[in-house]
């Protein structure tokens, strides 16, 4: 019954806008935390505001990837 879940495009589709949300969510976080100038500290370590910067524009970079994606092959529902 499970492997007929990932053969509908729907929920292939519904998964692929879930990601795109949840990576455009961890871009504005890490982007804002970064223009606030807000520090981190893991233990010992203190977390670099460029590291921020880095992995907030891969996150939205992903995030526009698969939004293209989504937009190239509609509709959605």
């Amino acid at each position: 019954m499970l492997t007929n879940v990932f053969k509908d495009k729907k929920n292939e589709r519904l998964g692929l806008l879930l990601a795109a949300v949840f990576f455009g969510l961890i871009a504005a976080v890490q982007l804002c935390r970064a223009a606030a100038g807000m520090s981190i500290v893991l233990g010992s370590f203190s977390v670099p505001i460029w590291l921020s910067v880095v992995v907030g524009l891969a996150m939205l970079v992903m995030s526009y990837w698969m939004g293209v994606i989504l937009h190239r092959h509609r509709p959605l529902l």
